[in-house]
C-alpha cells in the first residue's frame, strides 16, 4: 500500500473524508505507508465497508480530474 506517490495518497485521503490522515507520521510517505501496511489497511477497510463500491465509485469519478491521480488507479487501489 505504499502508493505510487504523494499526490494518489492525497486524493485517497480525501476520497474517503479521511484527510486527517495526511498528518499521522504512520502514512507520512510511502515508505511509512509500507512500512505500517497493517495499520493503513486497517483504517482503510474500516472506511470501505461503510459504503458499496458502486458509491466508492461514483464518489472518485465526481471528486477527482484524473489529471494529477488517474481516476483508473485509485478504484483498482481500493478494490483490488
Amino acid at each position: 500500500m505504499g502508493l505510487d506517490g504523494q499526490a494518489h495518497w492525497r486524493a485517497i485521503c480525501a476520497l474517503v473524508h479521511r484527510v486527517d490522515l495526511l498528518d499521522d507520521p504512520r502514512f507520512a510517505n510511502a515508505r511509512e505507508r509500507a512500512r505500517h501496511r497493517a495499520a493503513l489497511r486497517d483504517v482503510l477497510e474500516a472506511v470501505f465497508v461503510l459504503e458499496d463500491r458502486g458509491v466508492w465509485s461514483a464518489r472518485q469519478h465526481a471528486g477527482c480530474s484524473g489529471r494529477e491521480t488517474g481516476e483508473k488507479s485509485l478504484i483498482l487501489f481500493i478494490f483490488r
